[in-house]
């Protein structure tokens, strides 16, 4: 399936039991073996902040079904990803500087001569399994969060950057926090490295 989401362009391989749901400005995957009914779906949450909007991912219901959202972004809205090209913070307006204090909360890893490395602010290392992944067009890293019990994860962040665009989403929920099994990260991973980038002109939204 062909993705059109802002600036970004890509492809998403579905297998049986995934779906994608369409948003503004956002898409949502979901796996699932049978439809989830709508107090269950996955959704954003927006707050509109002088310098323009606060987002996260929220899930009402089912704490333990394999789901994430995404949203798109350049990278001139990080200052963490390649500080070898970062403009300094001085020549940053206000308003971007906290944009991307957020996003760099979202995305807390660099990119280095040794591939990616997560930064202070991905917490601390014993709280969370990092992994560096990769396609034939873009690189990028996912985060799980373990649960207190270290069983499940309450929380799995990815970036992946093409260029001068970033997909950066999550499987999350403020409230409480989610149940999301070994499996449920290992399929997460497995979507995303069936992504590809594509021309702009290429992605229809449709099948």
């Amino acid at each position: 399936m062909l993705v059109a989401l802002n600036e970004c362009s890509f492809s998403v391989a579905l297998a049986k039991g995934q779906y994608l749901r369409f948003n503004t400005p956002d898409v949502v995957f979901v796996q699932s073996a049978t439809a989830l009914n709508e107090q269950a779906m996955p959704h954003l949450w927006q707050a509109e902040t002088y310098s323009g909007y606060e987002w996260q991912f929220r899930k009402p219901g089912g704490l333990a079904d394999t789901w994430f959202g995404v949203m798109c972004e350049g990278t001139a809205s990080f200052s963490l990803l390649k500080p070898e090209v970062a403009v300094p913070e001085a020549e940053v307006s206000p308003g971007l500087q906290v944009i991307r204090g957020s996003n760099d909360l979202k995305c807390p890893a660099t990119l280095t001569r040794d591939g990616w490395v997560p930064t202070q602010r991905a917490g601390r290392p014993e709280d969370y399994v990092f992994e560096q992944l990769s396609g034939p067009d873009w690189s990028g890293f996912v985060l799980g969060y373990r649960n207190t019990t270290g069983k499940t994860f309450g929380r799995i962040s990815f970036c992946l950057i093409h260029d001068d665009q970033v997909l950066l989403g999550a499987a999350e929920n403020d409230v409480r926090p989610l149940k999301l099994s070994a499996q449920a990260f290992e399929d997460i991973k497995k979507a995303l490295l069936a992504i590809r980038f594509q021309g702009a002109a290429a992605a229809r939204n449709e099948p």
